[in-house]
């Protein structure tokens, strides 16, 4: 350790304060940043830290790290940090991410992080020019990721939005119904629908992309019709999911296969509400390759369901890193078209909408926890169009699909690379110049 680094504890360079119960935070949309234990979680007007600092978790089984770039409030799951010496507060953020808060219990009957502990802790403090390169260095690797997360954000809620235009609010063929009524042109009224563009706009287009656009909305019909579930489309049907993916159900590896090295294996908990799964805190099994069935080998771009639990019908996209091979785990259900694609959006948006999860978790059955079936997860009803617009879809959103996932394999990297490079710093192996 350099002679000109510090050697201290946490509770002679910062206090904890308290946060504080506050309501009315989930509906808002903008203003202040609302923080708990586990991260941002809404706005309100007024902040309780005027300036940008770190957020502790407090309260909760997995307490996390956070830190504010403006000032925020914080409730009462969690603390934040006020510096009682002159640090970057940014460093003690990259410096706290290593410290296992999670494990400083204080006793009480729900996990909580204690300060007396926290106080405790011991820390190597480097020079002020020295905690302000180690920052930016780290914060380079931090905007990238955040710029992939952002851009995948970006990039779903596009697909999810022509899902909800074509499937849902069937926008296309409403705007044609509407023209006819007018005695206006249909087409037109349904390029503008899928487009967003205005006629002008849309005379602005090549001959190609025009060409392009008007084949699309060729492919709605003109004309809407009564069904018990409400209007559809003339020529859709009211139907299942299942006519058009099932839901197949992983391996049932038995648990003396389990191990620290071999393949991995995708459990319920390594699918994150996030719409990710994660397969770096994975489990593996030291089996023989040629007694696994190819079957239950995941894919890039395969979609996962949990099908068990408190989290059954929570659902995640597969992204692996480099040649890495992964397997389906029992009671985790894999999406498959029954027409062969290697790529589809379609079931992973469907089952991210509010209702269709609300619907799986109402179709769950047990007393001791929560399961479904492939068979109830194929039952689940949805509004049925002909195969080519399916088809088209797919054409549609797969671009957007695979550059997620080369986004998410690029955020991968800057996640390890980033894992390796900060103890290094804060240990002082690697020493940083201007």
């Amino acid at each position: 350790m350099n002679s000109n680094w510090e050697s201290t504890t946490w509770g002679e360079l910062v206090v904890l304060n308290y946060g504080k119960a506050l309501f009315g935070y989930k509906e808002n949309t903008s203003g202040v940043p609302v923080y708990g234990t586990n991260g941002k979680i809404g706005y309100t007007e007024k902040a309780l830290c005027d300036f940008p600092s770190v957020i502790v978790g407090r309260k909760g089984a997995y307490r996390g790290i956070h830190f504010s770039n403006e000032p925020f409030y914080v409730i009462d799951t969690a603390f934040y940090i006020v510096p009682k010496k002159d640090i970057n507060l940014k460093w003690a953020y990259y410096a706290l991410s290593l410290v296992d808060i999670n494990g400083m219990d204080s006793g009480s009957a729900i996990p909580s992080t204690s300060r007396d502990e926290f106080y405790k802790i011991p820390v190597h403090v480097p020079p002020s020019k020295e905690q302000d390169l180690m920052v930016k260095t780290l914060d380079c690797i931090e905007f990238k990721f955040n710029n992939c997360q952002s851009l995948n954000s970006t990039l779903e809620s596009i697909a999810q939005t022509i899902f909800k235009s074509w499937f849902v609010d069937f926008d296309p063929v409403r705007a044609k119904v509407a023209a006819k009524t007018k005695g206006e042109d249909p087409q037109l009224a349904a390029m503008q629908a899928i487009s967003g563009k205005s006629e002008e706009e849309l005379q602005q287009l090549t001959s190609e992309n025009y060409q392009k656009l008007a084949d699309t909305t060729d492919l709605f019909p003109d004309e809407m019709v009564e069904t018990e579930h409400g209007e559809i489309p003339k020529g859709w049907k009211i139907g299942s999911i299942g006519e058009i993916y099932s839901a197949k159900g992983g391996f049932a590896f038995k648990s003396k296969e389990f191990g620290d090295e071999g393949y991995a294996v995708v459990k319920i908990k390594n699918i994150s509400t996030d719409g990710s799964v994660d397969l770096k805190n994975i489990q593996y099994i030291n089996v023989n390759s040629k007694s696994l069935k190819l079957e239950f080998e995941l894919m890039d771009g395969d979609v996962v369901m949990a099908m068990t639990g408190a989290t059954v019908g929570k659902v995640g996209c597969i992204v692996k890193f480099s040649d890495q091979q992964v397997y389906l785990n029992q009671r985790v259900a894999v999406f498959k078209r029954k027409k062969n694609y290697n790529f589809s959006w379609y079931p992973y948006i469907f089952f991210r909408q509010e209702d269709k999860f609300n619907e799986i978790v109402g179709l769950a059955q047990g007393s001791a926890q929560p399961n479904i079936s492939s068979r109830e997860i194929e039952s689940v009803t949805t509004v049925l169009p002909p195969s080519s617009i399916l088809d088209h879809f797919d054409k549609l959103v797969n671009p957007l699909f695979l550059m997620w996932i080369s986004n998410s394999k690029q955020n991968s990297t800057l996640s390890e690379s980033r894992n390796i490079l900060l103890p290094k710093l804060l240990s002082d192996e690697i020493e940083l110049t201007d």
